[in-house]
């Protein structure tokens, strides 16, 4: 998972890192080391895996990242009922933070059905994944889950 800060549709970045650089060196020492994983150099990293960023920040990405392979899909469905086997208080508490996930600007549909966007790049059996958006009032709430 790659930090997006300062956040933008096109920063692959992170405090004092060069993130593209870095995922270059790490996935040639993975590589070395046995995993399977493609190879990529910073400036694929800067032009291309910047794609998978696009869902955070701008509407209308969805089908166009899917077809790019920036992206993967999960059962809304699927996630209710985790979220309804939570326990009531934690379905208060993360509804309060985030509001219910019937509002989430990941939610996309595909044949008639609701999934959740999952921006991704998937490089062999690595996959590399920006650091979801936080929700914005998650600081103010002081939120904290157990378990």
């Amino acid at each position: 998972m790659y930090y997006n800060y300062p956040p933008g549709i096109n920063n692959m970045g992170a405090s004092f890192l060069n993130t593209p650089e870095s995922l270059e060196l790490l996935l040639k020492n993975m590589k070395e080391k046995g995993y399977s994983t493609d190879l990529k150099d910073s400036k694929w990293f800067e032009t291309e895996a910047t794609k998978s960023l696009k869902a955070y920040y701008e509407k209308g990405h969805d089908k166009q990242m899917l077809k790019d392979d920036v992206a993967d899909l999960y059962p809304y469905d699927k996630y209710i009922e985790y979220f309804r086997s939570l326990p009531l208080e934690t379905q208060k508490i993360i509804n309060k933070a985030w509001k219910s996930p019937r509002y989430s600007k990941m939610i996309t549909r595909v044949n008639g059905k609701k999934y959740f966007l999952i921006p991704r790049i998937q490089l062999g059996n690595i996959i590399i994944m920006p650091q979801p958006r936080r929700g914005e009032r998650v600081d103010k709430l002081g939120l904290k889950l157990k378990n």
